[in-house]
């Protein structure tokens, strides 16, 4: 059985937290096998709390690896795990990155940087207006947006991402097995279709919808954008909860300012008043985040062929490292006559520079 199904496994029963993860790694090697068979007396030697211990072996005698294998395929949710290439590179950098995240859709390299996007459930027509215009601008600039699926401002920053033909990601508080809220089953059918997006949880499927799973969901779409944004908020709202995430993480956070004798506005200013940065134009945000040159590298990567003989030349070649046109038919395998028109092509497409003396760069 592979390792990993052991390690989802102990996940499952014992919550990895990033503390629980390291003492466990150095106590066992990194054996995930002898963690799920591990003794109590073991697993206390390795400084596990007594309590996690006891809710561990309860977990163990009642399931198996293959059980919480079988939830993966019966739910059809793809686990990628910490030490994944795919694994979110600004998430993992927090150092507080779940142990997995639990996938519907697809995450993408160029999903990142991302800018998130939160706000009021209760969502007013100036709050929708904010989110069109200036989410929509950081959107058709082919910024992926990230927010949580909520009522309100949450769902329309999703609908705003797609309408601008920008990927976005949906990051729930419960189980991906379950759309929460029911109203947005077809948003979220919506963004995981024809690969606009993905829905992720930190939360294993068939978990219950609880409250205290908000402010962890909402940490981590903090910790996978390089900004924060918040459309509207009341002084008790969760989309405070998120800010402070960001902060803590040193990402940047934008507040737009409202009506001051709505409750919608009164988050938002008390931000402001603290320091964030003022959200009034999709264009200044991106300026201020130095994302534009970001932004036109992303529009080129979606453009790469990933299949044929283009593709099969680009994986020879290395982005910045000048290559000899004649070493790169020798490593190709192909003749003249094909790789020389494949070149020409990749070239007049921006791809690739041709520097003199039959070599040339992969630009991006």
């Amino acid at each position: 059985m592979d390792i990993r199904n052991f390690f989802l496994a102990v996940h499952q029963g014992l919550p990895l937290t990033p503390r629980r993860r390291k003492l466990l790694t150095s106590f066992f090697g990194g054996d995930w096998e002898k963690v799920w068979e591990s003794s109590e007396r073991d697993l206390l030697s390795a400084n596990i709390d007594s309590r996690g211990v006891k809710k561990f072996l309860e977990f163990r005698s009642t399931h198996t690896p293959e059980d919480t294998w079988d939830l993966m395929e019966k739910y059809e949710i793809r686990p990628i795990f910490y030490e994944d290439e795919e694994y979110p590179e600004p998430l993992k950098n927090t150092e507080q990155g779940p142990a997995v995240l639990f996938v519907k859709g697809s995450l993408l390299p160029e999903d990142f940087p991302a800018v998130s996007v939160v706000g009021a459930r209760n969502m007013t027509h100036y709050g929708q207006s904010a989110v069109e215009n200036i989410i929509g601008t950081i959107a058709k600039n082919g910024i992926t947006i990230v927010s949580g699926l909520a009522l309100g401002i949450d769902g329309q920053s999703h609908r705003t991402a797609l309408k601008n033909n920008a990927r976005t990601i949906a990051v729930l508080g419960n189980g991906l097995d379950t759309i929460y809220p029911e109203t947005h089953r077809s948003l979220a059918e919506e963004i995981i279709r024809g690969n606009r997006g993905a829905l992720i949880s930190e939360f294993f499927p068939e978990t219950p919808i609880n409250d205290g799973n908000f402010p962890i969901r909402n940490k981590t779409i903090a910790g996978l954008s390089l900004a924060t944004i918040v459309v509207e908020a009341s002084q008790r709202s969760g989309s405070l909860i998120t800010a402070q995430w960001a902060l803590d993480f040193n990402r940047e956070v934008f507040a737009v300012p409202g009506d001051i004798s709505r409750p919608q506005s009164a988050g938002c200013h008390r931000l402001l008043d603290q320091g964030a940065g003022l959200a009034i134009s999709g264009e200044k945000i991106l300026e201020q985040l130095k994302i534009q040159n970001i932004t036109i590298e992303k529009a080129q990567k979606k453009k790469l062929p990933t299949m044929g003989r283009e593709a099969e030349i680009l994986k020879l070649l290395e982005i910045g490292t000048p290559t000899d046109l004649d070493d790169l038919i020798r490593e190709s395998g192909l003749s003249n006559t094909a790789v020389i028109p494949t070149i020409t092509t990749l070239e007049m497409s921006g791809v690739l520079e041709n520097i003199g003396n039959g070599k040339y760069v992969r630009k991006y």
